[in-house]
């Protein structure tokens, strides 16, 4: 009866052993398919997200395409007046003094009809029309030449390039470059914001009181001939932003961008996180 009650511990205790192997193996299968759950999910994230950003350019190019015929003209569109610009696309866009509304476009004939110029709420906006894709010819493009009295606004969206003839005196005055394209504008003004989002570059000449730049992306901020009094200058990413600075420099980086500033600061508040730096 001893032997028997033994014998029968025993392979209770050899079951519960089994058992608590089983358990142990299949925790320990589990702990090893964590990690690769995760990096399932993390790669199937990672395939969705291409995937729409692909099918998003792939929309935007999709449209009808119009090659120009080689026939270069120049037209006039009439507009209301304005204080602010807003440009989009890959055309050049020149602003010069004089009567708003009075507007040039030159370039290939049958590419010029699918150019909008248009005041919204005191803002001209050019652009080409929805879903059509100007490819001029080879050497060609579209300047357009934008007349200004007061402006107190310029931004690009898109590969373009905008320039003024002129300079542009005003007193609160806002520029901003989406994409890869360029502005270069000469600017007196008591107070200047400044932005770049993406991988253009935005170049002020002239002088203010107060000026706020920012870059996020891989764009740069051109501004050691623009004299400023005080400076907020933020970096995120790899751009850089060169500053002239006399008075308060307030200065921020997160990433691998720079500022570099000229100038005599009288006070210095500066930051970096990442590897970019700030000096002069």
């Amino acid at each position: 009866m001893a032997a028997f009650l033994f014998t029968k511990i025993k392979i209770i205790s050899i079951n519960q052993s089994i058992n608590q192997s089983k358990n142990e193996h299949l925790k320990y299968n589990s702990d090893l398919q964590k990690p690769t759950i995760m990096k399932t999910l993390k790669l199937t994230l990672v395939l969705a997200i291409t995937v729409f950003s692909f099918s998003c350019v792939n929309a935007q190019w999709n449209g009808k395409k119009i090659k120009g015929n080689g026939k270069v003209t120049t037209i006039k569109r009439s507009t209301s007046n304005y204080d602010a610009v807003k440009c989009a696309g890959w055309m050049d866009f020149i602003l010069v003094k004089g009567t708003e509304g009075n507007i040039t476009i030159e370039g290939e004939e049958n590419l010029l009809d699918y150019i909008i110029t248009e005041v919204n709420g005191n803002t001209l906006k050019i652009k080409t029309e929805n879903n059509i894709n100007l490819s001029p010819s080879r050497n060609k493009t579209i300047k357009i030449t934008i007349p200004f009295n007061d402006i107190d606004e310029v931004t690009l969206s898109g590969s373009g390039d905008v320039k003024n003839m002129d300079k542009i005196i005003t007193n609160n005055f806002e520029s901003k470059v989406s994409g890869s394209g360029d502005i270069i504008l000469e600017i007196d003004a008591k107070n200047i914001e400044a932005g770049v989002t993406g991988s253009g570059d935005l170049t002020l000449i002239g002088t203010t009181n107060n000026l706020k730049a920012s870059v996020t992306g891989s764009g740069d901020f051109h501004g050691f001939d623009l004299e400023a009094n005080d400076v907020e200058a933020k970096v995120t990413g790899s751009g850089d932003i060169e500053i002239i600075c006399n008075g308060d420099l307030k200065g921020r980086v997160t990433g691998s961008g720079d500022i570099e500033y000229k100038g005599n600061p009288r006070k210095e508040d500066t930051k970096v996180t990442g590897s970019g730096s700030i000096g002069n």
